[in-house]
């Protein structure tokens, strides 16, 4: 039915799991499966109004751990964010005090010669209190850093930089670890800059990589702390070359903004960004790359709207600096158009999206986006002569509602200029509830033409949205004018009727109303009433189709238990046929009426004699 709605009643729902084709698609009834309203679980967790969350509990730390070594019971929250840290007290004992908001939090140790066991999980509403954190030994790797005599004094330059430690289980399965560390001055003023990583568990591997300007990218691999160690690397750094150019258009004009994509065969297979390589050029089209290796170094510019032309600069061993490589961003395919509305008004500022396919149907780039100008007019370079899909979109308040006006077109650009015309499409508000007028709170609506003859509509002509909403409440946006059917999915729910709705005449709020499907449970038994362990129950019933053609038949099955009974939820309503399999125990059939979300749990099926 279609009515306007004065009053909602806002009540929890359960709701839906996805249905397989469009038979049951259109049928409204097997959608996907609702978890029981938050609102139920939270009644149960603690919520502490006023003041911080307090967690306590006791550490552990591993035998003949250094006294003069403190450790720090942390907590993180989202994102590995610490939000809280104590020391515990000299029984081992602590107390966090974590911010009010903090939902969930990780609990780790800390110290320099011992870590985590393993994580302990905390979640709000459970348990604040007991504890345990144990520890085991760990160890300390610092990485000192040197360079050539002649490049010492520009050490100095690491200082601040910082560094990601990565490791991984030595043997069996696990999760890696994860540690930052700030480069630090060396103690003495003859002494090279350093990185110090504490606390890491001695059964893993740790590598590092890293590329830090002007010196070139290096990697270490296998590091391995011992357990109450510190185990000194020393790495050497190599100075780069400094690499400088500019990036011009096809006329000679500088380019701002450009990125500059570069690789080097010198850095034999260590994949790493080179230092200053994803800097864009200034206003004077000027970049520099620093830290190059010697070898074969490849850039390519790039700009959205440009084709950038790649080039190869040699790099010879112990150069100091390349100057003047210049690199060009080519114009390319270069679409233009203008956008109109079908009354021939221009659609200023209408948001062109597009992307191009290269060969074999791979993309060249991301979708992108610009925006027309006051004229509706654009410009779009960088393509190449294959297809491109084209959607654009203008919105403008019309008649007091948003009316959003799109057009979508693939075609090859050429250089005549496009005359795009948009066509109006409508929002749709809908509110959902059940035959007692409750909300219903979690469900998937669908929608079709109404135009096209139900038995000609296949799967891709019907359209679905998931939609949750306290108050039941949907919309749908993007409809072109003409007739609509909207019905609602949800395994607990049937459509009976798909309501036709006219746009853009109708303006109001859409009520669908859907019935409650039932449950039904009981016991096989054979002929001398024992019940049949395992038995299998398959219970069928006729679905009203929502486009008003004939219905179809649904058949569900399920196992009985160890003791016979079986049950099954979203059943019917309406005439309802079960038949029970027994093996060699024979078999049972029965029908029954099972009335709009009604309970029977005193189903017998009994195997005749």
């Amino acid at each position: 039915m279609t009515k306007l709605l004065d009053e909602t009643c806002p009540v929890p729902s359960r709701a839906t799991r996805a249905v397989p084709r469009l038979v049951l698609l259109l049928l409204a009834c097997l959608a996907m499966a609702l978890p029981a309203a938050d609102a139920a679980a939270n009644a149960s967790r603690v919520h502490d109004e006023h003041g911080p969350v307090r967690l306590s509990g006791r550490v552990q730390l591993p035998e003949g751990h250094p006294e003069d070594d403190p450790c720090s019971v942390v907590a993180r929250g989202e994102g590995g964010a610490e939000v809280a840290r104590v020391l515990p007290g000299p029984s081992g004992s602590f107390v966090l005090e974590l911010p009010h908001a903090t939902e969930r939090a990780l609990l780790v140790l800390e110290a320099r010669h011992a870590c985590s066991r393993e994580p302990t999980r905390w979640r709000r509403g459970e348990a604040q209190e007991g504890f345990v954190l144990e520890g085991d030994p760990a160890g300390v790797l610092e990485l000192r850093f040197q360079a050539p005599t002649t490049e010492a004094a520009r050490l100095a330059l690491l200082a601040g930089a910082r560094l990601r430690l990565n490791g991984l289980p030595t043997s069996g399965s696990g999760f890696g670890w994860e540690r930052v560390a700030a480069v630090e001055p060396g103690p003495g003023a003859a002494d090279g800059p350093r990185a110090v990583f504490v606390g890491l568990p001695i059964d893993h591997a740790f590598e590092l990589e890293a590329s830090i300007a002007p010196w070139v990218p290096f990697r270490r691999e296998n590091m391995v702390p011992r357990a109450r160690e510190v185990v000194v690397v020393d790495i050497v750094l190599e100075p780069g070359t400094l690499v400088r150019g500019r990036v011009v258009d096809e006329r000679g004009r500088p380019v701002d903004k450009a990125r500059i994509d570069a690789f080097s065969d010198g850095l034999l297979d260590i994949l790493l960004e080179l230092p200053g390589a994803a800097r864009r050029t200034g206003p004077d089209g000027t970049w520099e790359i620093s830290g190059v290796p010697a070898g074969a170094l490849r850039l390519a510019p790039v700009l959205d709207g440009y084709i950038g032309q790649a080039r190869e600069v040699q790099v010879a061993k112990g150069a100091s600096t390349i100057e003047g490589v210049d690199l060009v961003l080519a114009d390319g395919v270069v679409l233009r158009g203008e956008i109109a509305l079908a009354d021939g008004r221009p659609a200023p500022h209408a948001i062109v999206r597009w992307t191009q396919k290269g060969a074999y149907g791979i993309e060249l780039a991301p979708r992108r986006s610009i925006a027309a100008d006051e004229a509706g007019r654009f410009r779009i370079g960088g393509l190449v002569a294959r297809p491109i899909r084209l959607e654009v979109e203008y919105a403008v308040e019309e008649g007091g509602r948003r009316v959003v006006h799109k057009l979508a077109r693939e075609l090859v650009p050429g250089r005549e200029e496009l005359k795009l015309e948009l066509a109006p499409t409508f929002d749709l508000r809908g509110h959902v509830v059940d035959d007692r007028g409750m909300v219903v709170q979690r469900f998937q609506i669908a929608w079709t033409r109404a135009d096209i003859p139900a038995t000609d509509i296949d799967e891709s002509q019907v359209r679905t949205k998931e939609v949750r909403h306290k108050d039941g409440l949907f919309e749908l946006d993007g409809l072109e004018s003409g007739p609509w059917r909207v019905w609602i999915l949800a395994r607990q729910l049937r459509s009976r009727e798909a309501p036709r709705v006219e746009l853009p005449g109708f303006s109001g709020t859409l009520l669908l109303v859907g019935e409650r499907r039932g449950k039904l449970g009981g016991v096989v038994q054979d002929s001398a009433g024992a019940g049949v362990p395992a038995a299998l129950v398959e219970v069928s019933w006729t679905e009203p189709h929502v486009l008003g053609i004939p219905g179809l038949e649904v058949v569900e099955q399920v196992r009985a238990g160890a003791d016979g009974r079986f049950e099954l939820d979203a059943v019917g309503p309406g005439k309802v046929r079960l038949r029970a399999d027994m093996g060699a125990k024979g078999s049972a059939a029965l029908e029954v009426e099972l009335a709009t979300g009604a309970t029977e749990s005193g189903v017998v099926l009994r195997a005749t004699p």
